[in-house]
């Protein structure tokens, strides 16, 4: 009451009711982004971006934000299993298994220059560099997986 308002006290109430309802039919609304251990914490070597998490079969895997944007022909980096950065977390620290309190602790960034290759930043000014071998389609896939692309592949070239 200190003021005129912009608009009616009708149409405010009208748009608050209708703002209540879509919040209900819609689950909620918004939520916050979720954040992950490695949430801005990893940094491509080719574009400079942060890498994002995504799931890829099921399973947590991290990507460069431009690849997962703009594709490969703008950035060629290639998406790390979350695995992959637990293990050699664990190794470049030393500790049994991984602690997300420890890698806060102690890893500042970690810098993806190549594929297969990570670079550890340490809060201490140090940095290590770890590198891993992918698994490939023929240690990965299992029988079932094999069978259903050969079927795809049959139907593909057959018509």
């Amino acid at each position: 009451g200190t003021h005129h308002g912009i608009i009616s006290q009708e149409m405010f109430d009208q748009a608050a009711a209708l703002r209540q309802a879509n919040h209900r039919r819609n689950g909620g609304g918004f939520d916050a982004p979720k954040r992950y251990d490695f949430t801005h914490k990893i940094v491509c070597g080719h574009c400079g971006k942060h890498y994002r998490r995504k799931m890829n079969n099921g399973k947590p895997c991290w990507i460069c934000g431009t690849y997962l944007t703009f594709g490969k022909d703008t950035c060629p980096s290639k998406y790390i299993p979350e695995t992959v950065i637990r293990e050699q977390m664990e190794l470049v620290i030393g500790c049994g298994a991984y602690s997300e309190e420890e890698f806060h602790q102690r890893i500042k960034q970690i810098h993806v220059p190549a594929n297969n290759r990570l670079v550890f930043d340490f809060h201490d000014g140090s940095s290590v560099e770890t590198e891993w071998l992918s698994r490939s389609r023929k240690e990965s896939w299992t029988d079932e997986m094999r069978e259903q692309a050969r079927a795809h592949a049959r139907k593909r070239y057959e018509s």
